[in-house]
């Protein structure tokens, strides 16, 4: 083996025992999506930084980095460590339910939804909210429609796991023409 800090010249070949002690593999699986992507798997030397991302597939959420044992390492979708052992993560993903009334679809993306309608009618408002797994109302927020506008996007907050998103009239009352529970891919 070569002192530490030493450099090897570009066209040494090292033997593959040195190669594989002084490596390490790094490795995911991913949970809930096959449409994933996670980039900065592979090789590392012992001692080198690793960083990987992931970003969620439309209509789904990141829910964290987790060790093979289903421990939680982070719910960042940047995960950065030194490069020790061989390591296995799993990137978890879940769904996100969206529900709708006199909405025609809401697709989600990264972290905004967008909501289309139909041809809205005058002094209709559409409304938004998100809410935790638990029901817990993240926010709500409210635009008011314009005629021959069909799309409206809205912001989404961290840790959203269900969706609505519903038409009231301008006299407060519920529009209830199409109740769908719904997402359209992108």
């Amino acid at each position: 083996m070569m002192e530490a800090g030493a450099v090897r010249p570009a066209d040494e070949t090292i033997a593959q025992n040195e190669y594989d002690a002084s490596t390490v593999s790094v490795m995911y699986a991913t949970s809930g999506t096959s449409d994933a992507t996670v980039l900065g798997s592979g090789r590392y030397v012992r001692g080198d930084a690793v960083k990987l991302a992931t970003s969620a597939p439309d209509n789904e959420r990141f829910i964290g980095w987790f060790y093979s044992d289903g421990g939680l390492i982070s719910t960042n979708s940047f995960l950065e460590f030194v490069a020790k052992e061989d390591y296995m993560v799993t990137a978890r993903f879940a769904p996100i339910v969206v529900l709708t009334t006199g909405v025609r679809n809401v697709t989600i993306d990264g972290n905004e939804a967008t909501v289309k309608v139909e041809t809205p009618s005058k002094g209709e408002t559409l409304f938004f909210a998100s809410y935790t797994a638990d029901g817990r109302m993240l926010n709500i927020a409210s635009q008011s429609m314009v005629a021959g506008r069909q799309s409206y996007t809205f912001e989404l907050p961290k840790n959203v796991e269900r969706v609505s998103a519903f038409i009231l009239s301008g006299e407060g009352t519920p529009s209830c023409q199409n109740m769908s529970a719904s997402i359209e891919a992108q």
